[in-house]
């Protein structure tokens, strides 16, 4: 008699999910327009790439929808802006100089 063995493929993992903490917009510090919400960046279990449980709640960042630039909440009073560069686009996540994609969410730099 044949054994029949079953296989189960779990595709699935921690992935970043960016959550607006406002609706309104504030002054972006890098270039002045205004187009900066607050945002967070959480990170959530996912399967099959759909997000299902967050894992842990991230920092709330200044982010502009226009330059892309990140600061922290009270940027605007001129405490620590972030470049651009240092930072993706699409998760935020840390970079290197140089990269032609991100390390985190796999996004296409500029």
């Amino acid at each position: 008699m044949g054994q029949r063995r079953c296989a189960f493929i779990f595709i699935g993992g921690v992935q970043p999910k960016k959550t607006k903490l406002e609706s309104g917009v504030r002054t972006c510090p890098a270039c002045g327009l205004p187009a900066a919400r607050l945002v967070r960046l959480d990170n959530y279990l996912s399967l099959f790439f759909v997000p299902l449980f967050p894992l842990k709640k991230g920092q709330v960042v200044l982010e502009c929808g226009r330059c892309g630039a990140m600061s922290d909440p009270g940027g605007e009073s001129g405490g620590g802006d972030v470049r651009p560069s240092n930072r993706c686009p699409g998760c935020g996540g840390k970079i290197e100089p140089g990269f032609g994609f991100c390390p985190h969410c796999g996004a296409r730099l500029k």
